[in-house]
């Protein structure tokens, strides 16, 4: 072979390799395969020279048959010439009979003589066989080329990056919903404690025969009658005027029956016989309908409203309070 053809067919072979190694690598991405075993893994950067005025995107594709899990993999401690900015998981897809998991890194470039992430291991467990088995291998070293900053146009450096929403897992979604929720409920809880405490202020402030009128007309805005819920409304009407008859009188009115209320009120010399007659009316016709299902009519409904009023406002131990 003389000189000529020598050379002729080094260009060829080098023209070859060219063409081979365009084929492997898509133009401004760096593309490895690092398959190994049922293991697939691809590795794709989103450019394949390293510059200083932005970051470097890079995604693990990975893909098992089904049946055959791997274990969770991370950029971190791999890095050479990058600051590992970030990095994240989407869920496992399944692609016909094979399951596929994706990691996406940041890297930030850093001032360094090489560029390099270092061989990553992939463990794996293949639960097809009996016993499960347990393997690793590792991805190959990926090295970047780099264009490093002149000195004088290194103050030209500026970063040119745009925001990348990195979307939140499922996982990461709930727990933050979850979150919200939680703060939400905390600040509902202080607001209805402050509404408590506050009113608990204001009522302590009130004399026993202000505290039942109020108490009286909280309970007649809730309509009970109306919507037919009488033995409600007389199980609060007349604990309305027991908690009165106990602030005012220091007599345990809430805890007794009708007949013991009534026997201890007989027997104390500030309520008189009228009052006593009036007491005793009003509390036997609630205990019809509380006891004995007895349905009133409006007007009975009506009476035993005024009857309770009429005690609060003339009882005379309140009344002398009162002056």
């Amino acid at each position: 072979m003389n000189h000529r053809s020598s050379i002729l067919l080094a260009a060829v072979i080098a023209i070859s390799a060219s063409t081979s190694f365009a084929a492997d690598k898509t133009p401004g991405k760096l593309i490895k395969d690092m398959s190994w075993g049922p293991i697939e893994a691809k590795l794709t950067a989103e450019q394949d020279v390293v510059r200083y005025d932005r970051d470097v995107l890079v995604t693990l594709r990975l893909s098992a048959p089904k049946g055959v899990d791997i274990d969770p993999i991370s950029l971190e401690g791999r890095l050479n010439g990058f600051t590992l900015s970030g990095e994240y998981g989407g869920e496992p897809t399944v692609a016909g009979d094979r399951i596929i998991i994706e990691k996406h890194a940041r890297l930030t470039p850093s001032i360094a003589d090489e560029h390099r992430i270092a061989p990553i291991p992939i463990s794996f467990t293949d639960n097809r066989k009996t016993p499960a088995a347990s393997r690793w291998f590792p991805t190959l070293p990926v090295v970047f080329e780099s264009i490093r900053p002149s000195d004088t146009a290194a103050t030209d450096i500026t970063d040119s990056i745009e925001p990348l929403w990195i979307r939140p897992s499922l996982t990461e979604a709930v727990w933050l919903l979850l979150g919200l929720l939680g703060v939400a409920f905390i600040i509902w809880l202080v607001i209805k404690l402050i509404k408590g405490l506050r009113r608990a202020a204001i009522l302590r402030q009130m004399s026993p025969k202000e505290r039942a009128l109020n108490e009286l007309e909280i309970l007649l805005d809730r309509k009970l009658p109306e919507n037919g819920l009488f033995k409600d409304f007389y199980i609060e009407l007349t604990m309305i005027v027991r908690r009165y008859i106990e602030r005012a009188h220091h007599i345990k009115a809430p805890e007794q029956t009708t007949e013991e209320f009534l026997e201890a009120v007989s027997q104390d010399s500030r309520f008189s016989e009228n009052v006593m007659t009036t007491l005793k009316s009003f509390l036997e016709a609630a205990d019809l309908v509380k006891f004995a299902a007895y349905l009133p009519n409006q007007s009975s409904v009506n009476n035993s409203i005024n009857t309770a009023r009429d005690y609060i406002n003339t009882d005379s131990s309140e009344a002398r309070k009162d002056d």
